[in-house]
């Protein structure tokens, strides 16, 4: 395109150049749209990844503070609480499994939703670890 200021560029031939060239411009433009979708895609992906992870650890943490903190009610017995944490914790950390997945689009990722089930069961063998009497 010619500079305006430079080659002394009027508007009636700014219309006439886009006249000429308007469908090299709207290609550009259909591609770098696509681009972007595409790309927005799996970051959206990617960022949910995130945000289910820092839920689930800001989640995890409130519990954590609140049986520190004693806020938590004299009835719900210690198994209870350690019961409570195995079922908070298999989210963020399949979220942040999930995370690399997202690259390669919402199917795969939601497929490697599944690693919640071997993420549960190793959780629970390391909880059966740690109390050998429940």
């Amino acid at each position: 395109m010619p500079r305006p200021d430079v080659d002394h560029f009027t508007a009636n031939e700014l219309v006439a150049v886009l006249k000429a060239s308007y469908m090299n411009y709207l290609v550009m433009t259909v591609g770098m749209i696509l681009i972007l979708l595409y790309w927005g895609q799996t970051l959206v992906l990617r960022l949910e990844s995130i945000s289910l992870a820092i839920a689930g650890g800001i989640g995890v943490w409130a519990l954590h503070y609140a049986n520190r903190q004693d806020l938590i009610t004299e009835a719900v017995t210690g198994l209870e609480k350690d019961k409570t944490y195995l079922k908070l914790m298999p989210g963020p950390i399949t979220s942040v499994l999930t995370f690399p997945f997202a690259v390669f689009g919402p199917n795969i990722r939601t497929i490697s939703w599944l690693l919640m089930v071997p993420v549960s069961f190793i959780l629970k063998r390391i909880f059966k670890r740690m109390n050998p009497k429940d």
